[in-house]
C-alpha cells in the first residue's frame, strides 16, 4: 500500500538482472560509489580540520581537491601540477603575442 515501498519494488523489478551482477563476475565492484570512493580522503580531511565555514571557502576546497586528485590520479605530483596552472592562470598574451605576468 506504501507509494515508497511499491516505487522500491518497481524499481528492484526493473533492475534485477544488474544487482548481482558482482557475484557472477569477479571483476565487478559490488559498490557502485566509485566517485564518492574518490572523494573520502578530502572529505575527511574537511571535517577534521574543520573548514569551510564559509561558500567561497567550501567553492575553493572543493575546486583544490579536484585539481589535486585528478593530478594524483594521472600520477603527476598534485603541487607542481597546481603550481603550474596557477602560473599558467596568471600569464596574459600582450597584443604583440609576447606572454608576461599580469601585472606586466
Amino acid at each position: 500500500q506504501d507509494k515508497d515501498a511499491q516505487r522500491l519494488t518497481k524499481r528492484l523489478n526493473r533492475h534485477k538482472q544488474e544487482l548481482f551482477t558482482f557475484l557472477e563476475h569477479e571483476d565487478v565492484s559490488p559498490y557502485n560509489n566509485h566517485a564518492e570512493q574518490q572523494m573520502r580522503k578530502p572529505v575527511l580531511t574537511r571535517k577534521v580540520s574543520q573548514q569551510n565555514r564559509s561558500e567561497d571557502g567550501a567553492k575553493t576546497q572543493a575546486i583544490l581537491m579536484s585539481l589535486l586528485r585528478s593530478a594524483e590520479l594521472q600520477r603527476i605530483n598534485p603541487v607542481e601540477n597546481l603550481l603550474a596552472s596557477a602560473k599558467n592562470a596568471l600569464m596574459v598574451k600582450t597584443p604583440s603575442g609576447f606572454a608576461c605576468k599580469i601585472a606586466c
